[in-house]
């Protein structure tokens, strides 16, 4: 009895790390089958319909976000674009260059405008001056001299006349008042449009592409761009108006921008 006793001890504790071996196992490939159920459960949740759905309205949502994006966008740039084809137009009426658009360049150009003017004025007061006096030697001439040719006495007559009336008319012209860009005023407004008319044009120094501060109590209330030009008046288009309440009227003051 005492031999068969051991010997099924031996057997039993021989089995032991076989049962363990097996129970590790069977552990093993329990959590081998939730991880494998684990998995099969979260795919199944990508391709859950309602999932899927919000998905798709999210993507929706981005896309017309970005296409909403992309048309503002494409608006500035055009209005960009616009900016500097107009832009680039007021430079070329100016007689300018991109290179020199700086304040000093303008006011140098202004004041070498000015210059010119001023000696041009003198120069035609000189030169009328010079066909005055010869206009009344000549007259002097004529009624002192006897022996001149009739046919030529007839001509220089003539032309003593239509000298004497170019001269008069030269001195009733400088006689008026003539309106300065200092003195520029709206004169008109065209109803349901953005168009005014200014009382100063060619004759005033006014040029296509020129801008006018438009102004009222010594505020500025909006621009104007020169789209049309006369002798004595020009049209305009407003712009930029400072605030929507406030419509220009006839007598606003416009005041010549240099800085466009």
């Amino acid at each position: 009895m005492g031999v068969v006793a051991m010997a099924a001890a031996l057997i039993f504790l021989t089995a032991i790390p076989t049962l363990h071996a097996q129970e590790r196992s069977s552990l093993t490939d329990f959590e081998s089958s939730s991880s494998h159920e684990k998995l099969s459960v979260s795919h199944d949740d990508s391709l859950d319909p309602c999932i899927l759905q919000e998905k798709l309205v999210l993507a929706d949502q981005k896309i017309k976000l970005l296409s909403q994006s992309l048309s503002q966008a494409n608006i500035e740039a055009e209005i960009l674009k616009r900016q500097n084809i107009s832009l680039l137009e007021k430079v070329e009426v100016l007689g300018l260059n991109s290179v020199s658009l700086d304040p000093k360049s303008l006011e140098s150009k202004l004041l070498s405008s000015v210059s010119e003017v001023r000696v041009l004025k003198n120069n035609t007061s000189r030169a009328l001056s010079g066909i005055t006096s010869l206009s009344e030697s000549l007259e002097v001439l004529l009624k002192t001299t006897k022996d001149i040719n009739p046919q030529v006495r007839l001509n220089l007559e003539i032309e003593l006349r239509n000298t004497i009336h170019i001269l008069s008319s030269s001195q009733n012209k400088d006689s008026i008042p003539v309106t300065t860009l200092n003195e520029a005023r709206v004169i008109d407004i065209q109803e349901n449009t953005e168009l005014i008319v200014a009382n100063v044009g060619a004759s005033n120094g006014v040029k296509l592409g020129m801008t006018f501060s438009i102004l009222r109590n010594n505020k500025k209330i909006a621009s104007a761009y020169v789209i049309d030009v006369r002798e004595k008046i020009s049209g305009a288009t407003i712009q930029n108006l400072t605030s929507e309440s406030v419509q220009v009227e006839n007598g606003d003051i416009l005041q010549v921008d240099l800085n466009k």
